[in-house]
């Protein structure tokens, strides 16, 4: 007769027989203690607490008395009922197609799930399901049910990656709605689970300054920025550094230090190089910088050679498009961008103003007004275009 093996490592969502078991019982309340369910099951306390602690084999046939004392399957103790359904699931997600179908498979698998392991591994899969179908509110909530689950997994296993994990979508969610003082309340809790964990830290120090940014707390922002930064240089994450790099730059860009953020940026693009599209947004911020410089000739040329391949980041290609519009004061060019549906609303809003401001010192009345209700209608007017924070 064959045997289950324990394994004697935890791994995310693939935890030992053992493990399952325990964490199932544990679910279950007192009624399931090691004397209880032992009892009525037929395998002695000790016997039990053996099995369950990987000091002795399960047989198949105690395998299928454990089960049924749950009123599950065998296959629902092992998860292998569900086993097909979470692969297809993942790719699903990581494809972001198929909306529909991903939903209705993490809508399964999270009604089904025992334990705290599954059960956090089927809330935060069913939270990104919710996002995919565009549903924020109940992904929200899904994230927040797999937070429980993830801080006891953290305490009973010392796994902090599922808590990681679980923070980071809560992040996207929380600074959503503006909930910063719940988001700073979580940090609190878990920050010192991460303390020794440099890339981790830099991420939790992002995120407190996008707090102190929003309850507009510069000299905190700023320092929360830096310390992010000094995180991850301690790394070997040169994609990461970039990033960070992106960030403090555009700190000082905000606080109008223009020669620091520059320095900075050259530093990302430098880092960012193997990141097509982290670079290209470094690129986008050094030219600002530039225009704001009054080094008009090398924005223009930065534009002009980093433009050929944005397809497949429309927003960012439009953006660089009303850069060069910007850049060349090129009239003409900025009526073709207002007159492309491509266009998302922002530069669309920003080519109107660009416009405006250009018709004004003309001294045309009419075609000023023609711009300025396009733009009232999208937004109120920036008083420095380059100065608009989604640019």
């Amino acid at each position: 007769m064959g045997v289950i093996e324990k394994s004697n490592t935890y791994t995310y969502g693939d935890l030992s027989i053992g493990q399952r078991i325990s964490e199932i019982m544990e679910e279950r309340g007192s009624s399931y203690s090691l004397r209880a369910f032992g009892g009525r099951i037929g395998i002695s306390k000790d016997m039990l607490g053996r099995m369950i602690s990987g000091e002795r084999h399960m047989t198949p046939s105690e395998l299928e008395k454990i089960a049924a004392g749950f009123k599950i399957s065998v296959e629902r103790l092992k998860q292998e009922d569900t086993k097909d359904d979470l692969a297809e699931l993942r790719q699903l997600l990581r494809s972001r197609v198929n909306p529909k179908r991903a939903f209705g498979l993490a809508q399964g698998i999270a009604a089904v799930a025992l334990g705290s392991t599954e059960r956090c591994v089927a809330y935060n899969l069913l939270g990104q399901a919710y996002f995919l179908i565009g549903d924020t509110n109940e992904a929200h909530q899904a994230w927040l049910q797999a937070l429980t689950y993830a801080e006891k997994i953290e305490h009973r296993y010392g796994d902090a990656g599922p808590l990681y994990a679980v923070l980071n979508n809560l992040t996207v969610t929380l600074t959503e709605r503006k909930e910063f003082s719940k988001l700073s309340e979580i940090l609190n809790r878990i920050e010192p689970v991460f303390e020794a964990d440099m890339e981790r830290m830099g991420s939790i120090m992002y995120s407190r300054a996008t707090i102190a940014r929003y309850f507009l707390e510069n000299e905190l922002e700023g320092q929360f920025i830096y310390r992010s930064l000094e995180c991850l240089m301690q790394t070997n994450f040169k994609d990461k550094i970039g990033r960070a790099q992106v960030n403090a730059a555009d700190f000082e860009f905000r606080g109008k230090n223009y020669v620091r953020a520059r320095d900075l940026l050259e530093q990302a693009m430098v880092n960012l190089a193997d990141e097509a599209g982290f670079f290209k947004v470094a690129v986008k911020e050094y030219v600002k910088v530039l225009l704001k410089l009054g080094d008009i000739k090398n924005a223009i040329k930065l534009i002009e050679s980093n433009s050929d391949d944005l397809d497949g980041y429309p927003d960012l290609k439009s953006r660089f498009q009303f850069l060069l519009v910007y850049a060349k004061q090129d009239i003409a060019e900025a009526e073709n961008l207002i007159s492309d549906p491509s266009t998302d609303r922002l530069i669309h809003r920003l080519t109107c103003e660009f416009l405006m401001s250009h018709y004004q010192s003309l001294g045309d009345a009419h075609s000023f007004m023609k711009y300025y209700k396009l733009a009232k209608s999208i937004h109120s007017p920036s008083s420095d275009l380059l100065d608009e924070g989604d640019l």
